[in-house]
């Protein structure tokens, strides 16, 4: 493999029966073989490689049965899920099954179903969040000057104002601060990290949705958390470092205190300011907004 990258090769095929004479022993040896001298030599999107299902006639191979269409689908709607392809019914570019890179959409996916089994408390989801977050904003403020840097920091003011709209539905709002949140964090250069981020904010959608549902003045709450979105954008922008974590830790704990789990968290709603004054700060920046109390004790003590 390695004479063959120092010429020029740039195509691999294999197949799920290899090595030849097929043999339990060896049944898939030959595409993880690949697979691992991949992992270690990087460079995968310079590689075409091609793999084969084999047919029936070999009983450590599915029993000996041909593959059919019921077990193909499974195995597309496997590898679906782990965000290796995106499938789609119907027809034209888009249909069918392609080959894809996310896997933030298999963690997430992990993450949603272990939350709702409750395996996973939210509070420790939000905890990580909080560790990961706070230092990406760190190393974002500190991210040398580059045409990508002056890119993303324009795209993050720009879902800010987007979110000024006061008629914005709370889902989009909540896509779009995702969206922020997530750009900021690729400042920091570190594409694991901002993989888990998105991982985190698709596995909590629903808590962020429960505690937006249970809220009567989503106004107020969203005008000031426009105020923090943008306090912590500014500290970026200025290259802040520790002002943006400081930001970025009370804009995230500050929303937790507001879910079902306030009574606990030692704030109280009541420390919104009113959307009037909210909105007419907006007009008028700069954003030194006086921040509501930090709670003495922001984490339950029990789960």
């Amino acid at each position: 493999m390695y004479i063959a990258a120092d010429r020029g090769v740039n195509f691999f095929d294999t197949a799920e029966l290899y090595a030849v004479p097929p043999r339990a022993e060896t049944y898939g040896r030959t595409e993880e073989i690949i697979g691992n001298w991949f992992a270690a030599n990087g460079d995968r999107d310079k590689w075409v490689l091609a793999t084969k299902i084999v047919g029936g006639g070999n009983a450590h191979i599915r029993n000996g049965r041909r593959p059919d269409a019921a077990s193909v689908r499974e195995a597309i709607r496997v590898l679906d899920a782990m965000g290796l392809v995106r499938s789609a019914t119907g027809s034209g570019p888009n249909a069918g099954a392609v080959v894809i890179s996310e896997p933030s959409a298999a963690l997430a996916w992990a993450l949603r179903m272990h939350v709702a089994t409750r395996s996973l408390p939210v509070r420790d989801l939000v905890q990580t969040r909080l560790v990961l977050e706070t230092q990406s904003a760190v190393e974002a403020a500190a991210a040398p000057d580059s045409p990508e840097r002056v890119q993303i920091l324009k795209e993050a003011a720009a879902l800010v104002d987007m979110m000024d709209a006061p008629d914005l539905p709370a889902d989009e709002f909540h896509t779009r601060d995702a969206q922020f949140h997530i750009l900021l964090a690729s400042l920091a250069g570190n594409v694991v990290v901002e993989t888990i981020m998105t991982s985190l904010r698709q596995a909590t959608i629903s808590y962020v949705q429960e505690t937006v549902a249970g809220l009567g003045n989503w106004r107020d709450v969203s005008c000031a958390l426009q105020q923090q979105h943008r306090g912590i954008l500014q500290a970026v922008e200025e290259r802040r470092g520790e002002d943006a974590a400081a930001a970025l830790r009370e804009h995230i704990v500050w929303f937790f205190s507001l879910s079902g789990l306030k009574q606990r968290s030692g704030l109280a709603a009541d420390s919104l300011i009113p959307w009037g004054q909210c909105a007419a700060r907006i007009q008028t920046a700069p954003w030194t907004y006086p921040a509501p109390a930090s709670p003495t004790h922001p984490w339950p003590t029990s789960r």
